[in-house]
């Protein structure tokens, strides 16, 4: 935990800094905005895929998260983004069960993201390029992504393309089988490859219908090759006591549908809803829908209850705990690839005057905020094989 502070604290001078490099003298361009993000999250359960499907699932994540948006100049924005999530999952010492509180038990989990955004008002488009990169104890993953957009002259329809695509890697800086479980590491078949590759492409259409409803549609294909499967699920079999590492397809095609309408019911109301479907090629189904309402109490407060829904089936690779033959070749026991449903109820309180928290004004009269909005934001959420979830949230909103 105090690693974690240090590195928040230094990110936060480190963006400060450029935040105010760039802005000074340039008064015309359109503020700084800077976010930081605080969220505690805990599960417990006892479908752990580390033991076979079987044990304990519980889990504490602490993370934060600092978004940095500069204008460069009118056309260009510099979005700066950095993470730190330190977690304890106490299914994870089970890996070596030997060792008791083991690296694996707790990590520290630090991301940063690089974007720049680009606009071309004369043509009604946006570009935008980025680079990130995600780091623990086990796993690296680096990624680069390209968006284009397309808005009408009347800017109520904006069509875009997004591609992404990573590189993720497992164990960088020592052997995949020191990941694998400890009582068969040394003399099971090992896994073929410790590289994952995931190409992304999506296109998004929005559409203002008219003064009170909006709508949008996604359609997305994912293309992932490598190492899919995760090296330290053990998969248990009906008549043999020792297990065998979770072993999965090296190719996965992932098809996800998005539709979303707005509707805004008075000045007070707002229905958000969001619906998805999503199909793979290892047989999951799964419908999502969500449902949002922001309330407006006045003109600086506001609460918005959300309702989710998740139903999927289960991969064809998938059963629980001794249910599997080993003559099967593909096998898991991760209850994340089971037949289920999921419910998250929550709700959230923004807080956001007009002038911001707290603002000066000069003695031209121009007001400079400061602290815009603080938002809080709570979650419960519960599977149908008895996973359940707490995330709390916070969210300070800075403007330089």
């Amino acid at each position: 935990m105090r690693l974690q502070l240090i590195l928040i604290l230094l990110v936060f001078f480190q963006f400060s800094h450029v935040a105010h490099s760039q802005t000074k003298d340039k008064s015309d361009l359109k503020p700084t905005e800077i976010d930081f993000l605080f969220s505690y999250y805990k599960q417990d359960g006892d479908s752990s895929a580390v033991t076979g499907g079987q044990g304990t699932e519980e889990l504490n994540d602490v993370a934060s998260l600092i978004i940095v948006n500069i204008p460069v100049n009118h056309q260009k924005d510099l979005r700066l983004e950095t993470g730190v999530s330190y977690y304890t999952s106490a299914s994870s010492d089970q890996i070596d069960p030997s060792t008791i509180s083991s690296a694996s038990h707790h990590n520290l989990s630090i991301h940063a993201n690089i974007a720049t955004i680009k606009r071309d008002t004369s043509r009604n488009r946006e570009r935008s390029v980025s680079f990130r990169i995600n780091h623990q104890f086990n796993f690296i993953s680096l990624g680069t992504g390209y968006s284009f957009t397309k808005f009408s002259k009347a800017n109520n329809r904006s069509i875009s393309l997004t591609g992404y695509f990573n590189y993720d890697k497992w164990a960088p800086y020592y052997k995949l089988s020191k990941l694998y479980p400890k009582e068969i590491r040394y003399f099971i078949e090992p896994l073929e490859t410790d590289t994952r590759y995931t190409a992304d492409l999506s296109l998004n259409i929005n559409q203002v219908l008219n003064k009170k409803m909006q709508a949008g549609f996604t359609v997305g294909a994912i293309y992932q090759w490598g190492l899919l499967s995760t090296p330290f699920h053990r998969v248990y079999f009906a008549d043999e006591e020792l297990p065998d590492l979770e072993r999965l397809p090296d190719r996965r095609i992932r098809i996800p549908l998005v539709g979303r309408f707005n509707y805004y019911v008075s000045d007070l109301i707002i229905l958000r809803t969001f619906y998805r479907y999503y199909i793979d090629n290892f047989d999951i189904r799964s419908h999502t829908i969500n449902i949002e309402t922001p309330v407006k109490i006045n003109n600086f407060f506001s609460i918005y209850p959300y309702y989710r829904y998740y139903r999927q089936t289960a991969a064809k690779y998938f059963a629980s705990y001794k249910h599997h033959n080993p003559d099967e070749g593909y096998y898991t026991s991760d209850f994340d690839l089971s037949s289920f449903h999921s419910t998250m109820i929550g709700g959230g309180l923004r807080i956001s005057p007009p002038l911001g928290i707290n603002h000066k004004t000069y003695s031209s009269g121009k007001i400079k905020w400061l602290f815009r909005t603080i938002e809080f934001r709570y979650g419960h959420y519960w599977r149908s094989n008895g996973l359940q979830a707490h995330i709390f949230s916070i969210n300070f909103g800075y403007i330089n």
